[in-house]
């Protein structure tokens, strides 16, 4: 029995493959090879099958996969299962630890990963002494799991390992673990109980994760051979981009680059951490540049089309109310599978139909088999009613992941770190290399705190600590980086999507300063050329009469912002308020946007100014409203924006009064004339009345002091009049002037603009009257000249901020490059 040790990179996969080949040639099949995940799996046959061997699949799986054949009896409890019966287990257990959160989605998620966790440790709820709670919930759901014929996978392992003892391995001669970084106590069990029966080679990272692994199979006599690491010289660059999109356009480019030197795609890998936030984007960016690619990802069957349709039926409707046996749901549900139309009149030897008839095949052999398991959660004969039935249904789709087969060999492999682990390419980039992101950050599970953990450690119960986390992290680095052979690209966006400036990755930081000699470059500004004749720029305005009068006519009113919409660019105007266009809803978790805090600290300031009662029970009555008007779902995030608001109000509350000046006025409405067909309405959040009788104008912004800062100079570059309009207005309704203040609500209260009053209002610019006159006067110049270019038809994309570009719904429509210039070609990328 051999155990091959070493670091990253030191050739112990490349002798587990060339032993597998060894007895693929000779035509000796008595042997298994052992893979961490599924995708590592089907690599290594893939791998094998170009290279012209022919063998059954089963000989390289799962550890899962491998135990199958002794394991009779019982099924794996799936992760819909396991939610079914954690939920069960809060309902009729309702620990009071667990009171406020049980009904939430995201906790049984959590308390679900922290069950497996525990079972694949080989840790039952017995051994949770310190854990009351959660050793009650835990209990109750291995119970029910065994009165339901199913097992955990840690108890499913163990039953594994007692029957091999009993019964052999059933012919195996030779077994290859290769991939793991470490071994669960279950795991070792299985592989202790082969060593009788089977000669197994094992490969494991020398990293202090693995130690225990490592010493419990030295104690099984497995012999120890230290692979040294390779002395691999690949050439390294590190980019350094301004964004993520500008990144990932940077990643296309010098694939392309590549692929015009003679490499083939397949020779050619990206690195990510996990999924979230760069596999959306580099699909949407290698399509866009033509680059073919496959992600070795899954993603929930509740997403796909299939089951969007399913729920958009019309026979729902009919069926709400109705009751039917299991069975009697499948056929109807069943028959509900035609939603999905097959493609039809296009060659399906297209890769992107081809890819479309995959998903489409995997999507319906996927919802035909949660119907079956949500069948099996009731007996055969009883009635159950359709909410019943749909609410399990809804649970396995939402927790049941759809992988669609994708066997195209010239393609660039897009994975995640955990799965990179058995490859080796001539040319790798690794991503997004920010803290918190890569390598990810790794806090106390609020479930199972690192101080239980250590007793359970003491007991013998391996679960990992956060700290134990966060050093996996660091050797999750250096695997990423030891997979080129040629070439490592290392890169990283500077500034977030907020537009803050991101933390490099302090293991970046590390590999730096061991790795002399680093070329550090720029992303450039790269598009996608046409990919054939480009037709003639066409100038972006509504030329025709008739349109232009409709246009005229339908802004014959609007609101100063909706100008300063049109100032920041027409199209985004046109697309918002010509067209009415409405944005996509969002997704449950990101409803809390921008946009609704606005509205709830506008409101909140407006009935406490009025009121002047106590803030608090004030603003959480507004916020639990916003919430319940705008179905916003409770969750981390939602608390953390919550108890973010709550502070920023205190703050700015204790500075809300200005010296010497009274509330007159709250949400008044003004409107202004501004020429004979266009009338501006007004929502003036707030009016003082000052020294003299004086109209002071406050506008709340929930934006911090830089931001206010900037909107007032805006003003004065012509590209913001809200400030200059709000005071025409006021002054228009009869009232003398003595300022337009901006309130910035977020981080530190701020004060910004203009007054005559003698006092000093944070950075506010105390003027005389005639400085107040000029920014009006600007304002309406600029308002005239705006509501001119929007008559005439002008609907260019031609943003002032291209930065705020990222932020704006209409990215999916715009054509802003072609307006600022069109490349030429007709592959590949083109550099601005």
């Amino acid at each position: 029995m051999l155990l091959l040790t070493g670091p990253p990179g030191s050739g112990k996969s490349h002798q587990v493959l060339q032993a597998v080949r060894e007895r693929l040639a000779s035509g000796r099949f008595a042997f298994r090879v052992v893979a961490p995940t599924a995708t590592m799996a089907e690599h290594l046959r893939d791998l094998f099958a170009r290279e012209g061997f022919v063998f059954r699949p089963s000989l390289i799986s799962t550890f899962s996969g491998f135990v199958e054949n002794w394991i009779s009896g019982f099924d794996t409890v799936s992760a819909a299962a396991l939610d079914a019966l954690i939920e069960d287990a809060l309902a009729h257990l309702d620990p009071k630890e667990f009171r406020s959160v049980a009904a939430l989605p995201g906790f049984r998620s959590a308390l679900a990963r922290t069950i497996e966790e525990l079972s694949a440790a080989g840790c039952g709820a017995d051994k949770l002494d310190h854990a009351a709670s959660l050793q009650v919930v835990y209990r109750d759901v291995e119970a029910s799991a065994g009165a339901r014929r199913m097992v955990l996978d840690g108890a499913r392992l163990r039953a594994a390992a007692r029957r091999i003892r009993e019964q052999g391995a059933a012919g195996i001669e030779s077994i290859f673990i290769d991939g793991f970084f470490s071994f669960t106590d279950p795991e070792l069990e299985v592989i202790e109980s082969l060593c009788a029966h089977s000669d197994l080679t094992i490969t494991l990272p020398g990293w202090q994760g693995g130690e225990a692994s490592r010493e419990r199979l030295a104690a099984m006599g497995f012999q120890e051979q230290h692979c040294e690491a390779a002395r691999r010289n690949p050439r390294v660059v590190l980019v350094k981009a301004r964004t993520q999109d500008r990144e990932i356009d940077e990643i296309a480019a010098r694939i392309l680059a590549e692929v015009r030197a003679g490499r083939p795609f397949r020779e050619i890998g990206i690195v990510v951490r996990s999924s979230d936030p760069y596999v959306p984007a580099l699909s949407t960016a290698l399509e866009r540049f033509g680059i073919p690619a496959r992600f070795y990802f899954a993603s929930p069957l509740a997403r796909h089309s299939l089951a969007r349709r399913v729920a958009a039926a019309e026979e729902l409707d009919v069926w709400r109310g109705q009751t039917a046996t299991p069975p009697e749901w499948v056929a109807r549900f069943g028959a509900l599978s035609c939603l999905l139309p097959p493609p039809t009149g296009v060659d399906p030897a297209e890769r992107e139909m081809a890819a479309l008839w995959r998903s489409g095949a995997s999507a319906v052999r996927g919802f035909e088999q949660a119907l079956c398991e949500t069948a099996s959660r009731f007996t055969p004969t009883e009635k159950v009613p359709f909410a019943g039935f749909w609410k399990e249904l809804n649970r396995v789709l939402r927790l049941t992941t759809l992988r669609v087969a994708d066997h195209r060999r010239n393609v660039v492999h897009v994975m995640d770190v955990l799965e990179v682990r058995q490859w080796e390419l001539p040319v790798v980039f690794v991503c997004g290399l920010i803290e918190r992101q890569f390598p990810l950050y790794h806090s106390q599970d609020p479930i199972l705190t690192d101080e239980p953990r250590a007793r359970l450690r003491v007991r013998g119960v391996r679960v990992a600590t956060s700290g134990e986390r966060n050093q996996a992290e660091k050797f999750l680095f250096d695997l990423a980086t030891t997979r080129a052979t040629d070439t490592l690209v290392l890169s990283y966006p500077e500034f977030n999507a907020k537009g803050d400036e991101t933390l490099r990755s302090f293991s970046l930081e590390r590999f730096l300063e061991s790795s002399p000699g680093v070329q550090q470059e720029q992303a450039r500004r790269v598009r996608p050329v046409p990919r054939g004749p480009r037709p003639p720029e066409r100038r972006a305005v509504i030329l025709d009469n008739e349109l232009r009068l409709w246009l005229a006519q339908r802004h014959a009113t609007m609101a100063p912002t909706a100008l300063e919409i049109f100032l920041q660019c027409p199209f985004q105007f046109f697309t918002a308020h010509t067209l009415k266009l409405e944005e996509l809803p969002a997704e449950p978790e990101q409803r809390f946007d921008a946009s609704v805090q606005g509205k709830l600290l506008h409101e909140v300031l407006a009935r406490w100014i009025r009121d002047r009662g106590a803030l608090e029970p004030l603003f959480d009555q507004v916020f639990r409203e916003t919430c319940a008007r705008e179905q916003i779902p409770e969750g981390y995030r939602t608390e953390a924006v919550r108890l973010e608001m709550r502070r920023n109000l205190q703050r700015f509350t204790g500075q809300a009064v200005i010296p010497g000046a009274s509330v007159s006025a709250i949400e008044q409405k003004l409107s202004l004339p501004l020429d004979d067909a266009t009338t501006l309405h007004c929502r003036v959040d707030r009016i003082d009345s000052a020294s003299g009788g004086t109209a002071l104008i406050i506008d709340y912004k929930y934006s911090g002091p830089q931001k206010v800062a900037a909107l007032v100079k805006g003003h004065e570059e012509g590209t913001h009049l809200q400030g200059g309009i709000y005071m025409l207005a006021v002054k228009n309704a009869g009232s003398v002037l003595g300022g337009m203040l901006f309130a910035g609500v977020r981080k530190e209260p701020s004060w910004d603009g203009w007054h005559t009053l003698p006092v000093t209002i944070g950075r506010a610019q105390r003027c005389v009257p005639q400085m107040l006159h000029d920014v009006m006067e600007q304002s309406r110049q600029t308002a005239l000249d705006a509501m001119a270019r929007i008559r005439e038809g002008v609907i260019a994309p031609l943003p002032v901020d291209a930065k705020r570009c990222q932020y704006c719904a209409c990215g999916d429509i715009c054509r802003v490059e072609s307006a600022v210039g069109a490349a030429a070609g007709t592959e590949g990328e083109q550099e601005e």
